[in-house]
């Protein structure tokens, strides 16, 4: 029982940070979970009702389920051309799934619970707990307080290469349609060893509800479900820490809602027009070979934890393999890293190939990125292709020469880019017919430019940006940004000069 409270007021406080503080009705809130759903956001301080609740493994079985909202997020990537040519640009679908507010309070303390009391463990007895880097709360072993990010993640394997005396080779691998293609059987399975039960038991009650409503979950798509219940999203400004900020409000009827059945909506109304219309649908992932289902969503609080827990058992085989080898070897959610000798590498990435098929999974060999870190004569370690033109490896985010590290140049191109289109915007603004500095010379706001996009500030890139050089170190992130206010400044004149 002490443990258990115990456990609970950790979750609590990391929960938390997920929940508004503020009264439901209001929208101003940072909530991560700010999302409309059939039932109404919980706040940080409804979490201790939940005590009781989660104490008990009967009250999850009874628990009642709401379908999950589906979405489709549109990522853009734009890729330059090397010859000349205009830019590619790709467009990527990424579906998200958004559990009710009460399930994904659910969820998150399953997740949290598997998490730190029984995966935590298991992978430290299977000599794997840093072979995992993904999903987890890894503290900093300096002695300092906080947890590592994918920069200690990174900065790890490239200090392994750095400090090498013997020429190498670093794959890193993607496997193909990670979350969609998870076995269920195979989850189960894991999910049993994990709980220190035998394959030949059963999931405990609780656990085994928790694996079916991921498993063969349902869901309704948010745009028909919008459509069904008139709600649009009206963007609106409001005040908030004495700021004005732009929210997108949901509306039905001409009234702020808080969730799909506020009033003047009832649950009568999701059968009506929801279950009897037919809109609600299954799991639709197939696997080929198998002809049953598969995959579990990603977006509910535990698929994370899941897909960590379901790749428990290659992760230890691989490791053992890497390991023996005197290589090392890393995985971040789907990304897998091995650096080891020139002589084991098409044997280790032949063995991963196999081994990982044998999780119903594939590694995707179009976004393997392979690199030879050779002697370059003058006691360092030089990345190479393997057709010995110069090259750097890409890992978490960064490009790392065998010397130096660096901001990926993709991700850079990305944060001008931005850069750019909101200075774009702002100039307009002054600019332009609606312009409120029409009597002031169109006094552009550069100051807000200037915070955000070329000084330190809050969950900002350049933030990110240095603290990556202090912990990678060379300072060569730091020359990497050092022009962008060169940048700003020229593109300010550029767009203003009539």
């Amino acid at each position: 029982m002490e443990d258990y409270d115990k456990l609970f007021s950790l979750w609590e406080e990391k929960e938390s940070k997920n929940l508004s503080r503020k009264s439901i009705g209001k929208e101003e809130t940072k909530a991560k979970r700010s999302y409309i759903h059939f039932d109404q956001r919980r706040q940080a301080s409804s979490l201790s009702y939940y005590r009781s609740i989660f104490k008990y493994p009967a009250n999850i079985v009874k628990n009642p389920f709401w379908p999950f909202l589906k979405r489709n997020l549109t990522v853009i990537k734009i890729k330059n051309s090397k010859d000349g040519k205009p830019r590619k640009k790709k467009i990527k679908t990424r579906t998200v799934y958004y559990a009710s507010h009460q399930n994904a309070l659910v969820y998150s303390w399953y997740s949290f619970l598997l998490n730190e009391k029984f995966y935590k463990n298991k992978i430290k007895e299977l000599g794997i707990e840093k072979c995992v880097i993904a999903y987890r709360q890894i503290p900093l072993n300096d002695g300092s307080k906080g947890n590592k990010s994918n920069i200690h993640s990174a900065k790890e394997v490239f200090d392994y290469i750095k400090n090498n005396s013997e020429e190498c080779v670093a794959f890193v691998s993607d496997i193909t349609g990670f979350f969609d293609n998870l076995d269920h059987e195979h989850l189960r399975l894991e999910w049993l060893k994990v709980l220190g039960l035998s394959e030949n038991e059963n999931l405990p009650a609780d656990h085994s509800t928790i694996y079916k409503n991921l498993t063969r979950f349902k869901y309704v798509d948010a745009d028909e479900v919008y459509e069904k219940f008139g709600i649009e999203f009206k963007r609106e400004a409001r005040q908030q820490n004495g700021k004005t900020k732009v929210f997108r409000v949901p509306r039905a009827g001409g009234h702020i809602i808080t969730s799909i059945l506020d009033k003047p909506f009832s649950k009568k109304d999701f059968v009506t027009r929801i279950v009897k219309q037919g809109l609600i649908k299954g799991n639709e992932n197939k696997n080929p070979i198998k002809k049953c289902s598969c995959g579990i969503m990603q977006g509910s609080p535990i698929s994370a934890t899941l897909s960590n827990i379901y790749m428990m058992s290659f992760d230890k085989n691989i490791n053992d393999l890497v390991t023996k080898a005197s290589g090392i070897y890393r995985r971040y959610s789907d990304d897998i890293v091995v650096v080891c000798k020139k002589s084991d590498y098409e044997e280790l990435k032949n063995k991963v190939k196999e081994e990982i098929k044998k999780y119903e999974l594939v590694i995707n060999d179009d976004k393997t990125d392979t690199t030879y870190f050779l002697n370059d004569g003058k006691g360092n370690l030089t990345g190479f292709s393997n057709k010995m033109v110069a090259k750097k490896m890409q890992y978490l985010g960064f490009d790392f020469d065998g010397i130096n590290s660096y901001i990926r140049s993709n991700s850079l191109a990305k944060y001008y880019r931005k850069m750019k289109s909101v200075t774009r915007k702002a100039v307009s603004m002054a600019y332009g017919k609606k312009s409120k500095t029409k009597d002031n010379d169109n006094k552009i706001f550069k100051k807000n430019l200037y915070k955000r996009y070329l000084f330190k500030g809050r969950r900002s890139f350049i933030s990110y940006a240095l603290r990556a050089d202090k912990i990678l170190g060379g300072n060569t992130i730091k020359k990497q940004l050092k022009k962008r206010f060169k940048i700003m400044s020229n593109y300010i004149q550029k767009k203003t000069t009539r």
